[in-house]
């Protein structure tokens, strides 16, 4: 799970990264979106693994960030929906509430690549 939050993390900061770096509407807004409410997903997904009894020990995580560019955007977001996809797989049954949550950040990073096919 760690390697989970560390990419939503990552995922949070580089999309507000280049939310003030585009100079497209409506990927701003696309961005802005998906900013704002990866934020609560992340920590909902988090508290409640933790609240199972595992802690996620944070020492050490280094974070590199990209400049804009669209297209390493759009492939950024789709490896981001990959990576929470084959997490969200390798759960165990017992595990459903942490899976509902994936499905609701891998509804959001979805939404964000169609939102970013608007003009």
């Amino acid at each position: 799970m760690r390697k989970t939050a560390t990419i939503l993390f990552h995922a949070r900061q580089q999309a507000h990264f280049w939310h003030l770096d585009t100079k497209s509407f409506s990927e701003h807004k696309a961005l802005e979106g998906f900013y704002t409410e990866i934020l609560d997903l992340t920590d909902s997904l988090l508290e409640e693994y933790m609240g199972k009894g595992h802690r996620i020990d944070f020492k050490g995580i280094r974070m590199t960030f990209h400049p804009y560019n669209r297209e390493k955007m759009l492939e950024y977001f789709k490896r981001v929906h990959r990576y929470i996809n084959k997490a969200k797989k390798s759960l165990k049954p017992s595990d459903g509430n942490l899976a509902n949550i994936m499905d609701e950040i891998l509804g959001l990073v979805s939404k964000t690549l169609y939102l970013f096919t608007l003009k």
